[in-house]
Formats: structure tokens, C-alpha cells, sequence
């Protein structure tokens, strides 16, 4: 978490700290976060868009990437990286 998070999403660290990225999902997101479908295919890299509501309750565009991170066969995390669409700039 950097503070272009904590700008754009108006959370802190311990707010969102351990929770599923579904927690920022807004209701119109179309992008399937389920945590059983994440655990059940452990292997894969999931791409998509991602539209997220901030704690203000502002909806957000977002490209959002996902890793799974494993420590030896186990899975222990994932990993999401949000990267925010701007439109009309460039």
C-alpha cells in the first residue's frame, strides 16, 4: 500500500490490511472475486477489469492483475496490483 491508495481509496492500512479485494469491489463490478475461486485454482494469474467504490463511495475504473504467491507447494497469499484507467488523458 502506497499513498496514491490511501489518496484515492481514503483507507488506511489497518482498514484494509488481511481482507479479500472484494472489500473495494463496487456493486457494479462485473469482475468475479469469489475467495472459493481463488482457492480452488490456486495456479493461475487472473487479469481483468475492475471497478472499484473508495471509501467516499466513488466508483473507479481499475485494470487489475492478480498472483498467486506460494511458499514451496503451499499457497500462502495473492498478490493484486490495481493500476487506475484514466480516461482522456495521456
Amino acid at each position: 500500500m502506497n499513498g496514491t491508495f490511501i489518496t484515492r481509496f481514503g483507507y488506511t492500512l489497518t482498514e484494509v490490511e488481511g481482507k479479500h479485494i472484494s472489500t473495494l469491489a463496487s456493486p457494479e463490478n462485473q469482475f468475479a472475486l469469489h475467495m472459493e475461486g481463488f482457492m480452488q485454482d490456486q495456479k493461475s494469474v487472473r487479469t481483468g477489469k475492475f471497478i472499484a467504490r473508495n471509501k467516499f463511495g466513488r466508483d473507479m475504473p481499475f485494470l487489475l492483475k492478480d498472483s498467486p504467491v506460494f511458499e514451496g507447494k503451499h499457497l500462502i497469499s495473492r498478490v493484486f496490483v490495481l493500476r487506475e484507467e484514466m480516461y482522456g488523458k495521456k
